[in-house]
């Protein structure tokens, strides 16, 4: 089962904590309406179970073991139940109001959790909602703990001042779950490290936004050519990059790139390739040698481990002629209307590893009707 997305373990679980939701509301109302109902019909005694925590009087007994050579040993810290018969009911209804506050604690630990889950379930966890959230519970499961001690102390204490016993001592120590308390702290560490993964999945989606606005429009249009484009990155931003530059007398450029890697370092190169690109193109540099100056740039500002593959084309939008330069690309279509295919094999090498490497221009011709697909390496992968 996935972990992540519609019909996965998030989602389940989600249905789980909801069920749990309604059913703590349904629960502690059900309580609450018995022990009001047993206010309201005067109800005289009832019986109890609480947690008690006590010492025995050593005069009153003997612990002793001539086997071990252990002359004499005492009870310390004893802990048990205290179960009562004729408690009077009206002692038990002050407890009304912490046990309220108890279910309302786990009443919001339940619903944010349900507010986590829903976002796991949509594939999109780490949002600042969620930060909050899993702070919220942390300090909540915090609270419940404390809340919940200092009820059944207070409730041990009213209790057990007003028991009788010989050679037995009560006590009213404020009893906490130190492994509770260490999971609430371990939440709300965590809620930070999702605050800064929110933080960087927003300034990853921010570079996205960036990055798609750098590229042009889906859709060109000159002459008798038609040019649709569709870009989409593996992860929130890639090192995928198309352009499509007019030219003098008709011509357009039309660029396609991939730089190795993914992710943002890969889509920081990929500006760096479109600025040098029509940098360039703006000086007056076409064809070949455009992409040796091109590959000049990326050898002295490049990584040694990173490398471009880049398909540049020169299209004549009257006469369809086409002068292209493919550094290392997959080789581009060209289908007929007949359904001939021509590929545009690669020419020279990737763009990036050396500075003097060569690059040659070479020329096809597109008929009216003729379709030129041009791709990067994600679709073979995929």
């Amino acid at each position: 089962m996935r972990i992540l997305g519609k019909r996965s373990l998030a989602a389940s679980l989600k249905h789980l904590v909801d069920l749990g939701f309604y059913l703590t509301i349904l629960l502690g109302a059900l309580v609450i309406v018995i022990l009001t109902a047993g206010a309201l019909l005067k109800a005289r005694q009832v019986s109890t179970d609480i947690p008690v925590s006590f010492d025995l009087d050593p005069q009153v007994y003997s612990i002793t073991s001539p086997d071990l050579g252990v002359t004499g040993a005492e009870l310390l810290a004893t802990k048990g139940h205290l179960k009562m018969s004729g408690v009077r009911f009206g002692r038990l209804l002050v407890g009304v109001v912490p046990m309220v506050v108890v279910l309302a604690i786990m009443l919001l630990i339940l619903k944010r959790l349900s507010a986590i889950l829903a976002t796991l379930a949509q594939g999109s966890p780490f949002v600042p909602a969620n930060a909050s959230r899993i702070r919220a519970i942390g300090f909540l499961i915090i609270a419940h703990e404390l809340v919940t001690a200092a009820v059944v102390t207070w409730w041990a204490f009213d209790v057990t001042r007003h028991l009788h016993t010989t050679g037995l001592h009560f006590q009213t120590a404020f009893d906490i779950s130190g492994r509770t308390l260490f999971a609430g702290v371990i939440l709300i560490v965590l809620a930070e490290v999702f605050r800064l993964g929110a933080d960087m999945k927003g300034d990853l989606e921010a570079a996205r936004t960036i990055q798609f606005q750098l590229v042009p429009a889906p859709r060109f249009s000159k002459n008798k050519v038609e040019i649709y484009c569709h870009m989409r990155p593996a992860n929130t931003v890639g090192g995928d990059y198309y352009d499509i530059i007019p030219l003098d007398e008709g011509r357009v450029a039309i660029v396609v790139g991939d730089v190795s890697g993914k992710g943002m370092p890969a889509a920081l190169l990929m500006t760096m390739l479109q600025g040098s690109l029509r940098t360039l193109i703006s000086a007056g540099f076409r064809r070949e040698a455009l992409v040796q100056k091109v590959n000049e740039y990326l050898v002295k500002n490049t990584p040694e481990n990173k490398m471009v593959t880049l398909f540049f084309a020169d299209l004549d939008t009257v006469s369809g002629d086409l002068d292209y330069t493919n550094a290392g690309h997959n080789p581009p279509l060209i289908v007929g209307t007949s359904g001939r295919v021509q590929t545009l094999d690669s020419n020279s090498l990737v763009l990036g590893l050396l500075p003097d490497a060569s690059f040659t221009t070479d020329h096809a011709k597109l008929e009216t009707g003729d379709r030129l697909i041009i791709y990067t390496d994600g679709i073979v992968e995929a």
